[in-house]
């Protein structure tokens, strides 16, 4: 019986071995030799890839089946899209523009979300 004593000891001397070792791992402030250390710099700067958003949405042109998303400016904008009950998917962009894959852009004046037209198109999507 003495035994169970001794095993409860043991496991709460355990426990907080433990606990004080994961404590202690990380801090949030770094210490002086690591403050001191120069920041790594990257030795290469990630350019984004793909058609520029100008060239792809122009009202009246087509919306490629393959359209993923364009750069503009320096930064790579992923499609904006909704699923359609045909199957089709519709494309939102700058919220001025929508078509879906493979089919004809149109750009209105008004925010999506205010346009008749973009309204008629998600009802018809949405069937």
């Amino acid at each position: 019986m003495s035994s169970v004593p001794s095993l409860r000891r043991l496991l709460a001397v355990s426990a907080l071995v433990v606990t004080f070792s994961v404590s202690a791992c990380g801090t949030d402030s770094p210490s002086s030799e690591e403050s001191d250390a120069p920041s790594p710099t990257p030795t290469a700067s990630l350019e984004a890839e793909g058609p520029s958003c100008a060239s792809v949405w122009v009202d009246g042109a087509g919306l490629p089946r393959d359209y993923d998303g364009c750069v503009d400016g320096e930064s790579f904008v992923t499609k904006d899209a909704l699923g359609c009950s045909s199957g089709q998917t519709m494309v939102r962009f700058d919220d001025h523009y929508y078509a879906v894959l493979g089919g004809t852009i149109s750009q209105t004046d008004a925010v999506l979300d205010d346009d008749n037209g973009y309204r008629d198109a998600v009802a018809s999507c949405r069937g």
